[in-house]
Formats: C-alpha cells, structure tokens, sequence
C-alpha cells in the first residue's frame, strides 16, 4: 500500500507543478519552488491538525519545503489511509515571484497512522533537513516517533501541551540522549520565554556582569493555577549558565524553594504562585534578583496589570541604574515555531537547562515517554 501511495503522490505532484514549465510571459508573476527542509507534522486530534495546517500555510515564505503532515482520519471515512497534495504559494511583490511548496497531508485510521513511517520517510527530499514537529502530548508508546525522532535532524515538542509537564520532561532530559543521539530535541516552550531570558541577560550586561557573581536570592512568580514549567525552566538555565551546583537529592515534584551553591556562596531561589486574571496561567509574572558581597543590587521583570506591559528595572545601592518598558505580545505557535527554525543546530542554553533539569529531578518509572526504554532504531 505504501509504495502505491507514495507514487499516487509523486504523479499528483508533478501534474500540481506542470505549469511551472511554462514560459515566463505565460505567467502570473514568477513561480519558485524552493525546498529549504522538509517538516514532517504529527497532530492527534483534528483541532491541531486544522490548527498545524494554517501555520504550515502562513510558514512559506519564511521556511518553504516539503510539508508532510499526519492526521486522524474522521470517523465517517471509510478509506484505511487517505490522502491529499496541494501547492501553496506566497507572493512576494519585491522579488516579483511566488514561493512555492508542497503540503502532503495524510489522513488514516488510528492504527494505521501508527504505521506510516515508511511511507513519511520515502516521501522526504534527500539532503534537506528534516523537522518534527509533535504536536500534543507525548505517546505512551509509538513506533511512529522512534522511526521518525530518528530519522529527523530535530524534533520540536511543547511541553506546555504535555499532559504532565514535569513528568514528560524529566523523561526526555533523561532519555533523550541516550535513545536519539544524532537527534537535537526542541521545545517550544522554551521559546515562549526566550524574551525573559535576553531582558535578564541585558539586565546584568556591560559594567553589571560582576554582580552575577554576587546572587544570593531569587524569586520568581508563576500563575496561581498551573505548573511552574516556564519558572523551574528558568532556574535550570540560570543556574547552569552561571556554574550553580545543585547538591540536594532529586526530586519528585516542582520545588517552592530551591538552593545552588556558588562560586561566592549558597544562592536561594523561591518559586511563588501569584493570583491572576489571566487565563494563560503558565506564565512568569515577576524575577526578582538581588545580589551582595559589597554594592547591593536588585533587579527585576514585572508584569504590569497588562500582562503584555513588562517592565525591566535595577537598582545599584538603592538608586536606579536601568529601566526599559517593553510590549510582549502573545505568541502563537507560527511565531514559535519560525523563531525556531531560524536558528539550526543544538542551543546550548537549551542543552544546559535540560542538563541542569536532570541533576534535579527524579526519571519517573512510569510515563509517557516509557518508550524511551527501547532502542531508537527497534
């Protein structure tokens, strides 16, 4: 069925693209088909596949390639495996030309989705990279992910849709290297908070950098109502950034309270709920870093009663050094996911956090990502 299938495709395809043979006085404006990657995209539910398909769409221009995208076939459909090619094209009137890209969508039965690894995998343009982008929670066990992790350059998930955040992150800090070595894993989530990461990083730059070695406590507010992933992501990249060693034992649960020893001394982060109204919960609200060993120093990111509004401030000795007022506008998964893919390679930031994740937290014996425990290739 599936070497069938992929040349149903393969014809479809080259009858889409037969027009771009014709002369350029028979056109409307250029065509150029560019493949810059291939993106393979797995959603289990319809909701995320109507949702993957419209950021596919708006993610031309930026990243043109080969789309591949898996979906749940709806429970009227009386064909084991459907599928469907299109051509998408973006204009660009600078250029006067229209970038162009193929989106092939497959739609099959549960079971049969499960098994369309090979077919995926045939279908991807050779010497290209290759994406993966997971949408949802992590499977409980899924030939498909190992077949395709493996294959792929890297695979983009979002703890933020995990089931259980801390579960399905201490299993890939724990797994992941091991299981796909030749693979870089990618969070969007991490992504989300990117911003947080630069201000603070700017808060301490130029004639400040000498106060990172004086931290001695932090707090850290999260969205009363939710897991504090965002917040105890910060803390492993901070901590890792600087050389903080973490010396308690793992843990099972997101810590209120966690200490690090450093260079200068012991160094103390809180991680606080706070009451809000915003309904995206999972959210930092509020750093607050101060620091000693001589000149005392505080600095700080605030949400304002926008949460859009952020203020960034220090204070040197109780008088202002720094102040900047910034608009961090909600992010949706096309902005996320081009940030993203601008960037190739591993991001050590990301490395060092999820390194730092796993000196702290306890590998769960049971979860979603038992899989883990198989070779990558099986």
């Amino acid at each position: 069925m599936s070497v069938t299938t992929r040349q149903s495709i393969e014809n479809e395809l080259n009858e889409i693209w037969k027009s771009d043979n014709q002369s350029p006085g028979e056109k409307i404006g250029w065509w150029q088909r560019n493949y810059t990657t291939n993106l393979v995209v797995y959603a289990s539910s319809h909701i995320d596949c109507r949702d993957a398909e419209a950021v596919l769409r708006e993610l031309t221009p930026m990243h043109p390639g080969r789309y591949i995208m898996l979906c749940p076939a709806p429970e009227e459909e009386t064909l084991v495996l459907h599928h469907h090619v299109s051509g998408h094209c973006a204009y660009s009137p600078g250029r006067k030309q229209q970038i162009c890209c193929d989106i092939i969508n497959l739609e099959a039965k549960p079971g049969v989705l499960e098994e369309l690894y090979g077919l995926t995998l045939s279908l991807l343009i050779s010497d290209l990279p290759v994406e993966f982008w997971w949408l949802g929670d992590l499977p409980a066990a899924g030939i498909f992910f190992r077949k395709i992790a493996a294959g792929s350059d890297r695979v983009w998930v979002d703890s933020s849709n995990f089931r259980d955040p801390l579960e399905g992150l201490a299993g890939l800090a724990a797994g992941w290297q091991r299981n796909f070595p030749n693979t870089v894993l990618a969070d969007l989530n991490w992504i989300r908070f990117q911003r947080w990461r630069n201000l603070i990083a700017e808060l301490f730059d130029g004639e400040w950098i000498p106060f990172l070695r004086q931290i001695r406590h932090m707090t850290i507010e999260y969205g009363e109502g939710s897991q504090p992933t965002r917040s105890f992501l910060l803390v492993c990249w901070i901590s890792s950034c600087l050389g903080w060693k973490y010396g308690g034992g793992l843990l099972e649960g997101f810590p209120a309270e966690i200490a690090f020893q450093s260079e200068g001394g012991k160094v103390t982060i809180d991680i606080r709920p706070v009451p809000v109204a915003d309904r995206k919960r999972d959210r930092l609200f509020a750093i607050r870093i101060e620091t000693g060993d001589g000149r005392q120093g505080l600095f700080t990111i605030v949400r304002d009663k926008d949460p859009q509004c952020v203020l960034a401030r220090s204070e040197i000795d109780g008088r202002p050094a720094f102040s900047r007022i910034l608009y961090f506008e909600h992010l949706k998964s096309l902005q996320l996911l081009g940030e993203g893919l601008r960037h190739w390679g591993k991001d050590p930031g990301w490395e060092g956090a999820l390194a730092q994740f796993r000196t702290i937290m306890k590998a769960p014996e049971q979860s979603p990502v038992l899989f883990f425990s198989s070779p990558a290739g099986a």
